[in-house]
């Protein structure tokens, strides 16, 4: 049992007053070293009360396609109609490296509901998880694509 910071500072302030031992020696250093222990260990943080990153609902490796919906530039600036990508949800939070060429990474977390709306830059990945399943769109100035994703066994 941890005493209060109140109680522990009771006991330092107490332990101030000179003490007369069994023999008639004065005790003031031995109550106020434990009062100092004791107001010290009194400002530990119980281990109870420390946030702890529990694992959600959502996390896992999840992968999928995801299929070009619009384009609205000229050239091949969005790539291939149809690519395949991987993403991991840990502790509740995206990160997702979608397009390491151009330094295009989404990491933010994922809402208990299954939703989540995240960015990097100018571009936005934003999507609905349910159980296994995720539908998911990644929009940028250039591009919309929409993802079909499913969370993988680990």
């Amino acid at each position: 049992m941890s005493a209060s910071p109140c109680s522990a500072i009771a006991i330092f302030s107490l332990s101030l007053s000179p003490r007369v031992g069994h023999e008639g020696e004065m005790l003031v250093g031995f109550p106020l070293i434990l009062g100092l222990g004791l107001a010290l260990g009194a400002a530990t943080p119980d281990p109870a009360w420390l946030p702890v990153q529990a694992t959600t609902t959502f996390d896992g490796t999840w992968s999928g396609t995801g299929t070009l919906t619009q384009r609205r530039g000229r050239g091949n600036t969005c790539g291939p109609d149809t690519t395949d990508r991987r993403f991991t949800i840990q502790n509740g939070q995206i990160a997702f490296e979608y397009d390491a060429r151009y330094g295009v990474n989404f990491t933010g977390p994922i809402q208990p509901n299954g939703s989540f709306d995240i960015a990097s830059g100018a571009r936005r990945f934003q999507g609905q998880a349910n159980g296994s399943d995720m539908t998911a769109t990644f929009t940028s100035s250039e591009c919309v694509r929409t993802f079909q994703m499913r969370r993988r066994r680990n």
